[in-house]
């Protein structure tokens, strides 16, 4: 039991609520109303004469509540619908799009359940003139909304997987930049030996350069000093001649 406020206003249109006794029996209808509850309740076969109000009630359960210490029932509407209501249906839903801030682009769950409560008026009006019709048209809903619900399905999928790999890429990213730094310290270790070793081919070139000219400056002075001696050995020999 519940209270109506728990019963959302929506575009599918109800009987006024009955006040019933604490002990009133209400009547079962079979309930078609959902894919599941139609496994234990299959469909009743098109040609079968089937009377509207267990159709219509079987599509849309009854509502039973209680309100101030008293029990209530409501019914789905079997009224039939004429054009005017359809414009004032019409005028309902722009309303609840409006009042309930639906995008009228893209996905939005608003916007899909507003369209199916006007599905489900639509299937009411339908059904009250024929009930065959209203049948296949309760197919028709809940196959989209089981088609629906298996792209909402994919779709938060998708974006988990999504969320997974932004997470993966943040962790590989830190490990990235971890690497980044080493290579960045190795880099530096790796020019100041490059940078070392230019120093030490420098100084090495320069000590060769140095040691070069040193050696020809010796040879040379040898070569003077070689020179110098060879003439005093020739004064002397003629000077001990000449004696």
């Amino acid at each position: 039991m519940s209270d109506p406020t728990i019963f959302e206003e929506t575009l599918l249109k109800w009987e006024e609520p009955i006040e019933v006794t604490a002990d009133y029996k209400i009547k079962m209808y079979i309930d078609i109303s959902n894919p599941l509850a139609r496994k234990k309740n299959p469909l009743p076969p098109l040609d079968k004469n089937i009377p509207r109000d267990e159709i219509l009630n079987g599509m849309f359960p009854v509502r039973v509540f209680e309100k101030d210490g008293k029990k209530y029932v409501q019914f789905v509407s079997a009224e039939d619908t004429k054009r005017e209501m359809l414009k004032y249906l019409e005028k309902e839903l722009e309303n609840k799009m409006k009042e309930r801030q639906a995008r009228v682009s893209g996905l939005d769950p608003v916007r899909l359940e507003l369209h199916f409560q006007l599905f489900d008026e639509l299937m009411r009006q339908v059904t009250v003139n024929s009930p065959e019709r209203g049948l296949l048209l309760l197919k028709v809903r809940d196959d989209f909304k089981m088609t629906i619900a298996a792209y909402q399905s994919l779709y938060e999928s998708s974006v988990l997987f999504g969320i997974n790999k932004q997470i993966q890429a943040e962790e590989g990213k830190a490990d990235l930049e971890k690497r980044i730094q080493e290579l960045e310290r190795q880099k530096e270790i790796l020019t100041n030996k490059i940078d070392l070793t230019n120093k030490l081919e420098s100084t090495k070139k320069s000590f060769d350069e140095i040691n070069s000219y040193d050696k020809k400056r010796r040879e040379k002075e040898k070569n003077f000093l070689q020179y110098q001696s060879q003439h005093l050995e020739a004064i002397l020999k003629q000077f001990k001649n000449s004696m």
